[in-house]
């Protein structure tokens, strides 16, 4: 029996539809997981934000905004826009878990209230996590939130 040898030849064209194809199927796997975490976001009624330590700028995602009834998503938002909505005697509970994930590193939960753009109050529960590199330097603050107001009324 002889060997048969097959001679694959590159074919720029073939490779160049196959990596868009596989690029094609990777932004609507991604495209799918967004709207499916957006959907649980308003199903649970929670958002996400992070937090910079250097530069006091924080990123939150729409669930956040809801929570708190902003509607400008493109409003700068940093401590001094946390500190207006974070109600006066929980800041330092507030501040206080911050200060203890951004130096010990480990996560850190609890409920503060939080001012909403009606000038009503909410409670949320948070849970912050430090965001660490691969060398495991903290780099920020990790935050999920979640209204609890209903479970706080009963």
């Amino acid at each position: 029996m002889k060997n048969k040898t097959i001679n694959k030849q590159f074919s720029p064209e073939l490779d160049c539809n196959k990596s868009f194809d596989k690029i094609k199927r990777l932004e609507t796997a991604l495209k799918e997981k967004e709207d499916q975490f957006l959907e649980s976001q308003k199903i649970a009624n929670f958002g996400f934000w992070e937090i910079d330590p250097v530069t006091q700028k924080s990123t939150w995602t729409d669930g956040v905004y809801k929570i708190v009834g902003l509607e400008n998503k493109n409003e700068e938002l940093n401590y001094f826009v946390l500190n207006e909505i974070i109600h006066p005697l929980d800041r330092d509970l507030f501040y206080n878990a911050k200060d203890e994930v951004l130096t010990i590193g480990e996560n850190v939960e609890l409920d503060i209230r939080m001012r909403k753009t009606d000038n009503s109050w909410c409670y949320v529960h948070i849970i912050a996590k430090p965001k660490k590199d691969k060398t495991g330097e903290i780099l920020g603050l990790r935050n999920t939130v979640q209204d609890i107001s209903d479970l706080k009324k009963c």
